[in-house]
């Protein structure tokens, strides 16, 4: 299956950054998918880092905002009816108590009632308020009962009012500014960023579902999402759940006491919480399990790596399992045990298509999608007039459209697509699919060159992003283009 683990390294992708607390890190492509060739072994399982720079999560640029609103106030719900704005709603001046009602009764502060019992207390999410997904028909129902820029918007489970927003920072913690409005984790109103989870789960912000805490080596953002007994701690770049340690004493295998914490030795946690050793040293961070061989640790010559990832003589005729196997840069997929050039025309060049296991020659335009208005040429999207479809900006719709004057076709900043190539198109050879991880939105296929290569610029992939986009690719099957940052 294509983008089987995108899910997975994505989470742990997001998750390794905890709220700023960790250094800042030049946003780089990173490869995801069965086949990767990852150098370097991570923890998992952390929820998102809430900045924008890192959730990978793209806001359309050119919000407006109604007039009488100072720019730089966002999006603040809680701040009540400005009496300068209308003088019919200014504030009834203090007249003290109605006196034929006489003075209200003291009935003493209301009692603590405390969490409810066996769910831990719900974490401060910020300004949710009560008209937070209640169903809807229209952005005007919900801008009567929630504020001006309050959207009606499609989630899982029918149409909910939400917060309008600009940007990450506008919206409650686990909400995700997507199309102008504060989406909730899992684009969910059963999400548990709402709800909450119980006393021994933690919330996963990205999923919106309730999860176990972490146990060793898994990824945090703090001491309550780690199971008993562990504390969140920082290990390189991400944090993670270890066991707490004093001078003298002792720590499990392969992990030593350092700074008041059992950290691995190799500096590095691992999803397999850092235990894998003997004959099965590898931890596959996909599956969580202590392998021989695994993504980036392919078996020996003559041998290949079977679906527990032991390393085993292969059956006569059997070239491989995996891409895994392929060692020949001239043949590096799997396909029913032989490796081959090619599995289909994703596979090929832009330009090619996969005849019998090889890459061929094709119409440049097969794998060419051109906005409204425009056709394709030799590989490129151009106009009635045979010049170029766009040349500039300006020559697409929308102010969150982009040109690409190399290939003459409209894209989205934030790297979306249109499902039916109406405004915003994928660069040549790539397709707008469902993402995987958000139903509500299309995103372009990528493919490197080298899976491997983490620094390969864009423009050198074999299926580029649109400009100002990031492969996220694992392994030899393509990937799919985000945007990080605003």
């Amino acid at each position: 299956m294509r983008f089987i683990g995108l899910i997975a390294l994505l989470a742990i992708a997001l998750g390794g950054c905890d709220d700023g607390e960790d250094p800042a890190v030049e946003p780089v492509d990173v490869t995801v998918g069965a086949d990767a060739a990852v150098d370097a072994v991570v923890g998992g399982d952390a929820a998102p880092d809430q900045s924008p720079a890192d959730d990978g999560v793209t806001v359309d640029e050119g919000v407006a905002v109604d007039e009488g609103v100072e720019a730089d106030e966002g999006l603040d719900l809680d701040r009540g009816v400005d009496p300068d704005a209308d003088p019919d709603m200014a504030p009834r001046p203090d007249t003290g108590p109605d006196p034929d009602e006489g003075p209200a009764p003291d009935d003493g502060p209301a009692p603590d009632l405390g969490p409810e019992p066996d769910m831990a207390p719900r974490p401060d999410l910020g300004p949710v308020g009560e008209d937070v997904c209640t169903p809807c028909e229209d952005d005007g129902e919900c801008q009567d009962r929630i504020g001006f820029e309050a959207r009606c918007a499609e989630l899982i489970g029918g149409r909910r009012c939400l917060h309008g927003c600009a940007e990450n920072d506008d919206c409650a913690e686990g909400f995700f500014c997507i199309e102008d409005r504060c989406t909730p984790g899992g684009a969910r109103c059963d999400s548990c960023v709402i709800e909450g989870c119980g006393a021994e789960q933690r919330c996963n912000t990205l999923t919106g579902v309730c999860e176990d805490r972490a146990g060793r080596c898994g990824g945090c953002r703090d001491d309550n999402e780690c199971a008993d007994g562990l504390s969140c701690v920082q290990v390189g770049f991400v944090r993670n759940c270890l066991e707490p340690c004093g001078a003298g004493d002792a720590c499990p295998q392969n992990f030593a006491c350092e700074g008041g914490a059992c950290v691995p030795e190799s500096g590095l946690c691992d999803t397999c919480g850092g235990g894998c050793a003997g004959e099965r040293p590898i931890c596959n961070f996909i599956t969580a399990q202590c392998v021989q061989c695994a993504p980036g640790n392919p078996c020996p010559e003559g041998t290949i790596c079977d679906d527990m990832g032991t390393c085993v003589e292969p059956a006569p005729g059997v070239e491989c399992n995996t891409g895994l196997d392929c060692r020949d840069g001239e043949r590096p997929y799997c396909d029913e045990a032989i490796c081959v050039n090619c599995r289909d025309d994703r596979d090929c060049d832009i330009g090619e298509a996969c005849n019998a296991g090889r890459c061929v020659e094709a119409d440049p335009c097969d794998r060419v999608t051109c906005q409204d208005g425009a056709r394709c040429d030799e590989g490129l999207c151009v106009g009635d007039d045979g010049a170029p479809a766009c040349v500039d900006d300006d020559d697409c719709p929308g102010d969150d459209r982009r040109c690409n004057a190399a290939t003459g076709q409209c894209y989205r900043a934030d790297q979306q697509c249109d499902a039916d190539g109406a405004t915003a198109v994928c660069h040549p050879g790539g397709d707008c699919i469902q993402n995987p991880i958000n139903a509500m939105e299309n995103v372009c296929t990528c493919a490197r060159r080298d899976p491997g290569n983490f620094q390969e610029p864009n423009e050198e992939h074999r299926v580029p992003c649109q400009p100002g986009g990031t492969c996220l690719q694992l392994g030899a099957d393509p990937g799919v283009c985000v945007r990080f940052g605003g």
